[in-house]
């Protein structure tokens, strides 16, 4: 299930088709895990004349890192290596600023998707022209790529504000979205005036692990505290699409 965030409600269908996307690995010490992230996105199908760009962004890893990225021979890759590490979140921001295309998707390392999730996400943002974003659901896996469980989020199929999504969320509800779970439209330029800020649902799914290293998921499931776990985001049945009011 996708779903997009939107400033002002609406159901009618866009004809504008994605051009550029570019796709952020931010990765830390994750060499072992990078390379089946990386195949991930290498083997989605995408979308007629899409152009994407795929930047990995290396906060100083000290493991074989840089050689796994040196063994694809991809013109789409690009890799970006700290001199020193400047925290999870300093990577992600010099990451996300620097990104000049219509849509961009951070995909973190330890997290895989499903061959889909580019097409289907871009797919929902079509249908919810005034979407900011696109996620979907996740499903959990352990090392092995077995599924241990699905995370699906807890909204209805239709339109849903965005405001009343927040006030969910600060009420308690578990409708958080994983980060790698979504497809986001990149704000204008300042001066140009404000594009969009929000979401949108499509039907594909991702899958993340969640590993003991150094960046934790932000959920964990009961018995299996210190077990190597990763999200796969892949296939659902519903869409759905958020709007602000």
């Amino acid at each position: 299930m996708l779903m997009a965030l939107t400033q002002a409600p609406s159901e009618a269908e866009s004809d504008h088709l994605a051009t550029s996307l570019t796709v952020i690995i931010p990765t830390r010490n994750r060499a072992a895990l990078l390379r089946e992230c990386l195949d991930s996105v290498l083997a989605q199908r995408l979308p007629d004349g899409l152009s994407v760009a795929i930047e990995i962004h290396d906060n100083a890893s000290t493991d074989e890192t840089p050689e796994v990225v040196a063994a694809i021979d991809d013109a789409r890759l690009r890799y970006i290596r700290r001199p020193k590490n400047v925290g999870l979140f300093g990577n992600w921001h010099r990451a996300l600023s620097g990104v000049e295309t219509e849509y961009v998707a951070l995909l973190q390392d330890d997290d895989l998707w499903s061959p889909t999730f580019i097409v289907e996400t871009l797919q929902a943002m079509t249908r919810a022209p005034t979407a900011g974003f696109a996620c979907c659901d996740v499903e959990l896996i352990d090392q092995h790529g077995i599924r241990l469980t699905t995370r699906r989020l807890r909204l209805k199929a239709g339109l849903v504000p965005g405001r009343a999504y927040l006030r969910r969320v600060v009420d308690g509800e578990d409708i958080d979205i994983e980060m790698s779970s979504m497809m986001m439209m990149v704000p204008e330029k300042p001066g140009r005036g404000a594009r969009r800020t929000c979401s949108a649902f499509s039907s594909s799914l991702a899958r993340m692990r969640a590993s003991t290293s150094s960046h934790p998921r932000s959920f964990s499931l009961a018995g299996q505290s210190g077990a190597s776990r990763r999200t796969r985001f892949s296939d659902s049945s519903k869409s759905e699409t958020m709007g602000w009011s």
